[in-house]
């Protein structure tokens, strides 16, 4: 145990607190059954196909801001900054 913490004195403790990022993907028309979505940055994920519309949680780290890079095939890339409080859940739509 650290000595200051049992004399009384204030301690400083660094967390990497974790928040839940919850990101609604739906493929909107025009579409096509080829279609080729990825999405890169602190989470990585991809889809196929045109019918896509889904929600999906991940764990990102807290207090900061996450930066998503995501685009379809072949498409413009797009960034996004998603600001996530620690210990809460954020919400963000990608539609494509």
């Amino acid at each position: 145990m650290d000595e200051d913490a049992k004399d009384g004195n204030n301690v400083e403790v660094l967390l990497n607190p974790i928040a839940h990022l919850r990101i609604h993907y739906e493929n909107i028309l025009p579409s096509s059954p080829s279609d080729n979505f990825g999405i890169n940055g602190y989470i990585t994920d991809g889809f196929d196909g045109d019918e896509i519309d889904t929600m999906i949680v991940y764990v990102v780290q807290g207090n900061v801001s996450n930066i998503l890079y995501w685009g379809l095939f072949g498409e413009t890339t797009y960034t996004d900054s998603i600001y996530c409080p620690s210990f809460d859940t954020t919400y963000h739509e990608i539609l494509y």
